[in-house]
């Protein structure tokens, strides 16, 4: 009898050490699912997948704010964290430059224009939203800065999955990074802001 235990623990350690599976860390082009809720400093909600799907996104391929996503590199399945975002790591500081003034009568007629509006503008980038941030009698003073331009946030997260993206969820990225290449593969300079 004794000499069954032996072989029967080295089997259930076996098993054991088998079920420990590690879980995956997220790093470059893994695909990860996370809750969130965004706050401002003064604790309000500006957005939150309470109630929603999941958020998913791709890790390393641009999907997400520079300040946000860094800060989850390591993270895993089940892991909770706040992560503070400062403006510049975000949605960059408030400028001044991007409230551009249009002469009341380029505005199309069948809109009636209040501050605080927010409309779509076509630029060459596509369409992008925006909001109407003054008026005068001559002009109306269209704000391109995003929403949350010149505002530190904080997220609170919990990561639900993270796995190995498919060929097919990277295919568009590496397209992309295919077409931005010059010569020689390096990548194009990226313009700085002008503070």
């Amino acid at each position: 009898m004794k000499k069954w235990i032996l072989p029967i623990g080295m089997f259930l350690l076996i098993i054991a050490l088998g079920s420990c599976e590690k879980k995956p860390a997220i790093e470059k082009e893994k695909h990860v699912t996370f809750h969130y809720k965004g706050t401002l400093d003064d604790g309000s909600v500006f957005d939150s997948s309470e109630g929603k799907e999941p958020l998913k996104f791709i890790y390393g391929v641009g999907q997400l704010i520079p300040g946000l996503e860094n800060q989850m590199k390591g993270m895993k399945a089940g892991d909770k964290k706040t992560i503070k975002v400062k403006a510049e790591d975000a949605y960059g500081p408030y400028r001044e430059d991007m409230v551009v003034p249009i002469p009341r009568k380029d505005f199309p007629a069948n809109i009636k224009p209040e501050i605080g509006m927010q409309l779509m503008a076509q630029t060459m980038f596509g369409p992008v939203p925006v909001r109407i941030k003054d008026m005068n009698e001559t002009s109306i003073f269209i704000d391109y800065n995003a929403p949350l331009a010149g505002k530190d946030l904080t997220f609170d997260i919990e990561i639900v999955e993270v796995r190995d993206a498919t060929a097919e969820e990277l295919a568009p990225f590496k397209k992309a990074e295919e077409q931005t290449q010059l010569p020689g593969g390096t990548l194009p300079p990226v313009p700085k802001a002008e503070k």
